[in-house]
Order: C-alpha cells, then sequence, then structure tokens
C-alpha cells in the first residue's frame, strides 16, 4: 500500500525542500495518516511524537483518504462477482437465510464540528448532528455496498428511499467496521463535508482489504478465468444535483415488483411481521443448537 499510495501522489515521496533540509519520510506520512483513522488521535498529536505539525498531519490525512480512494475503489468497493454472489449464497441457505445476500444498516456519526446553520437538518434523534452511512455487508463482514452523506435528521426507511441501491435493484442489477477505525467512533471533528466522505470510504476500503488478508483460503475457491466480475463501480459519496436528469429506461414488470418491494418496506405491518418472523426463527435455531448440544 505505501508503493501504491507514493506511486499515486507524489505528496508522499519524501524531498528536500530550499535550504536542503530532508522533509518527512514515506513511512512518517502514511503511520501519521494511519494512526488517526485507526486510533482516532487528533492532528495536533504529532507535534511532540513525530515532530509533524497539526496542520501538515490535516493535510497528510487529506492527502492519504484520496490516494486510497482512486487506487482501491474499483476493487475493494466493487459489485459481487457471479463466483462471490454463489458463494455468499450457498453461505446464507447453509445459515437458514435463502436467498439473502447481506445485512443492510445505517450507522450515525456524530459531526462534532457541523455548521451551526445546518445544525436542524443534520440533528436527529442522538440530538446532536450527525451524518449517516448506508452499507450492506455479508457475513464475513466485507462491505459491498455503501451510500454516505445523508443528514442524521432521516430515518433508516427515509435513507432507503434516498439510496442508490434501490436504483440498481429496479434496474435488475446487483448491489455492490466500525469497529476497527477509532475515527469513526468518535465525533467528527472535520469542518468539511467532502473531507468525511473520504476518510469514511478510506476506512471501508481499508476495513475490506483486512477482510481480504484475514479470508481463510482453505475455504477459498479456486480462481475460474471464465468468471467475469461485472463493471466496477463506485461507492456512491452522496452529492445531491437537482438538475440532474436521473431517468432510466426500466422494464415495466420489473418496475412494478419494485414498486411493490418498496411499498412493503415502507409498511408499519410488515415491518412488524418481518420483525416477529425473525424473532422466531433465531429462537428456534437456538432451541435446535440446544438440543444438539444435550
Amino acid at each position: 500500500m505505501m508503493h501504491d499510495v507514493a506511486n499515486y501522489d507524489p505528496y508522499f515521496v519524501q524531498r528536500r525542500d530550499a535550504t536542503g533540509r530532508v522533509g518527512l519520510s514515506t513511512e512518517q506520512k502514511l503511520t501519521c495518516a494511519m494512526r488517526q483513522l485507526a486510533y482516532g488521535v487528533t492532528a495536533d498529536f504529532f507535534d511532540d511524537y513525530m515532530d509533524i505539525a497539526e496542520s501538515t498531519a490535516i493535510e497528510i490525512l487529506e492527502h492519504f483518504t484520496r490516494a486510497i480512494w482512486n487506487v482501491y475503489h474499483e476493487h475493494y468497493l466493487r459489485r459481487p462477482t457471479p463466483t462471490d454472489l454463489r458463494r455468499l449464497l450457498d453461505k446464507t441457505t447453509e445459515r437458514g437465510f435463502s436467498g439473502m445476500i447481506g445485512s443492510l444498516d445505517c450507522m450515525h456519526w456524530q459531526w462534532k464540528n457541523c455548521p451551526t446553520g445546518w445544525g436542524g437538518q443534520y440533528t436527529g434523534y442522538k440530538g446532536k448532528p450527525t451524518i449517516i452511512l448506508e452499507a450492506v455487508a455479508s457475513y464475513d463482514t466485507w462491505i459491498w455496498h455503501a451510500f454516505f452523506g445523508l443528514p442524521g435528521s432521516l430515518n433508516d426507511i427515509n435513507v432507503l428511499g434516498q439510496s442508490l441501491l434501490f436504483n440498481d435493484v429496479s434496474r435488475g442489477e446487483t448491489p455492490q467496521l466500525q469497529a476497527r477505525w477509532a475515527i469513526i467512533r468518535g465525533p467528527a471533528r472535520g469542518w468539511s463535508k467532502e473531507n468525511l466522505q473520504f476518510i469514511m470510504m478510506t476506512c471501508i476500503i481499508l476495513h475490506n482489504m483486512i477482510v481480504e488478508d484475514e479470508h481463510d483460503e482453505d475455504a477459498a475457491e479456486p480462481f475460474d478465468p471464465n468468471d467475469i466480475p461485472t463493471i466496477p463501480k463506485k461507492a456512491h459519496i452522496y452529492d445531491r444535483i437537482p438538475d440532474q436528469d436521473t431517468s432510466v429506461h426500466r422494464n415495466p414488470n420489473r418496475l412494478n415488483q419494485f414498486m411493490c418491494r418498496y411499498r412493503e418496506v415502507r409498511c408499519p405491518v410488515m415491518n412488524k411481521n418481518l420483525q416477529d418472523d425473525l424473532v422466531d426463527h433465531l429462537w428456534s435455531m437456538k432451541l435446535q443448537a440446544d438440543e444438539n448440544d444435550q
């Protein structure tokens, strides 16, 4: 990763200044960025620890997150390949959730430095301004879909209604941590929403890197050269463009199915029935496990 980032952005290459003094090394800059992401330390922490000024630490993090996004997003934020889908469906069927690819959830990231004028829009049930991340993760915690940037005043159903996840479903397409990265466990200290977006996506990419590295190689299927991946698709960083033409060509039958499912998602009765079915299913699995233990 160090070589990839340095090859992409010359900022990370060690240089001499006008006086001939050697600047920060690539290792120092990456260590500074990774410690901010992994431990959530503030930028002024590095003044004594690594002799890096606060403004320089912030600059390093900005360059690092953009480099990680541009170098790795096509692989680590891709949609599932046919082999991926077969593996996911086989595993969920084995666990009693036939047809399920992953779990969908929304996370609220507190925004400490939210501009005062935006406070009402971004303040929801938590009582503090937050930014929402919608993500779909499979059983091995690999994140296949990420949608970040919506204000915290929205609930999960509102977020799902605006997410590109449903747009892909309506076209008949398949959809494309928090514990590992302390920077998103604490409040966001940045002022710029754009920087926060790149930080979040960087954490997701690095998370998927770790999942890939820790994957059980014995359980992995052999490489299939005929398994052509779907076209890489960037995880969406929310940016509302009112004048953008969002019309798509849809199959009428598929659109009707999509609208029926969308209404079911927003139906309180359906939500309650799904919750009851899930509780009953988990309870029956627990009873079965207890019987097997006996």
